[in-house]
This record gives C-alpha cells, sequence and structure tokens, in this order.
C-alpha cells in the first residue's frame, strides 16, 4: 500500500478493520469510470509474511478456493491481485456485526431467541454444505473444509442474512500448502469432525 496515498492498485484504503495471523483487514472504495464508487473489503497478506512461500502459498489458497464459491451465505470474494508488492483479496463489503458481537449485544436482553438462533445456524449450515459439496471447474469435488467457524467468523447482515467468512484455514484437496503434522489449524471447540481426515 502506498503510504502517500493510502491506496492500493485500484482502491483506496479508507480504515482498518481488522488484523489477524496471516493478513490485515480494511474497508477500501473502489472508483471507476463515470463517477463509479464502491465499498469493499480488502485483505492484504502481511508484508513480513508476502516474503515467506509458505505463507504466499496459504494465501494463494485462500484465493484460488474463494474464486469457486458462490453461494448467498458465504462472503463474495470479487478479486485477487498484487500490488506495490503486497498480495491482496477484494471482497464484498457486508453491513452489519460478527456473530460474536451479535450475541453479546442480546446477552444483556435474555440472548438470542430461537427463531434468531435456528434463522443463523440454518444460513451457516447452507453456505457450509455448498463449500462442502462444491465441485471445481473441472468437476473434480474440491473437499473443502473450512475448520474455524466461531462466532467471529460467521457475520449476521442489518437485513438478517447470515455469512461464512475468512476460508483461510479451510482444508481443500487441490492446496499446495500442508498442514505440519502434529500442527492444528482451527479452534478446537469449533472443529468439524472432518477436520480429523
Amino acid at each position: 500500500m502506498s503510504q502517500q496515498s493510502n491506496t492500493l492498485d485500484k482502491y483506496r484504503v479508507i480504515a482498518q478493520l481488522g488484523r489477524g495471523g496471516m493478513a490485515e483487514v480494511y474497508l477500501a472504495a473502489a472508483h471507476g469510470p463515470g463517477g463509479f464508487s464502491k465499498l469493499m473489503v480488502v485483505k492484504v497478506l502481511k508484508d513480513e509474511l508476502a516474503r515467506d512461500r509458505e505463507f504466499l502459498s496459504m494465501f494463494s489458497d485462500e484465493a484460488r478456493l474463494a474464486a469457486h464459491l458462490n453461494h448467498p451465505n458465504i462472503v463474495q470474494t470479487y478479486e485477487v491481485g498484487a500490488a506495490q508488492g503486497r498480495h491482496y483479496i477484494a471482497m464484498e463489503y457486508l453491513e452489519g456485526q460478527p456473530l460474536n458481537r451479535v450475541i453479546e449485544a442480546f446477552s444483556q436482553a435474555g440472548g438470542l431467541s430461537a427463531s434468531m438462533s435456528l434463522h443463523i445456524i440454518i444460513d451457516a449450515l447452507s453456505g457450509l454444505h455448498y463449500a462442502h459439496e462444491r465441485r471445481g471447474f473441472d468437476g473434480r469435488h474440491l473437499g473443502v473444509v473450512h475448520r474455524d467457524i466461531t462466532p467471529h467468523n460467521l457475520f449476521v447482515t442489518y437485513e438478517g442474512q447470515t455469512k461464512l467468512l475468512d476460508f483461510g484455514i479451510a482444508k481443500a484437496l487441490d492446496s499446495t500448502s500442508h498442514t505440519k503434522i502434529g500442527m492444528v489449524k482451527g479452534k478446537i471447540a469449533y472443529m468439524a469432525p472432518e477436520s480429523a481426515g
């Protein structure tokens, strides 16, 4: 990202939204001809990791997997690129809150109702089922396992739709990066049985 202009490729960075182990997430505006402007979320691989072949491979795996996923309950990926030595994934901007914040807000009022909880669960399972059953462009099963379905990685929009976020540590059959023996990716309390395979 250019520090003088606060831009990355065609995206003008507005604010930092978060920071994870591998990447930083920014709110950005994409600009185009005729006054076109659209809010986006840009996930940028951390500078210190961009020179590490393993982390670059993991980031590329996430981008490649995201290109295959097109479902109303999964955040959409629009573009993958590199500019000024920074690797990024441009995704849809969602108006809403992560599920952990929704749970926290409703806890003061007795918690989420059963119908609200079921709606969130059904949306999440719909997105997960789609990802688990997804086939690649060549027709082969992708073998996707998300591995990090936590309240932080489920996003509830203000319209009431739940979306899965962050396939950064997902396991897929065509991944170029592999988990080292004895290393666990994801949070044990939220792991799917498929993660053990």
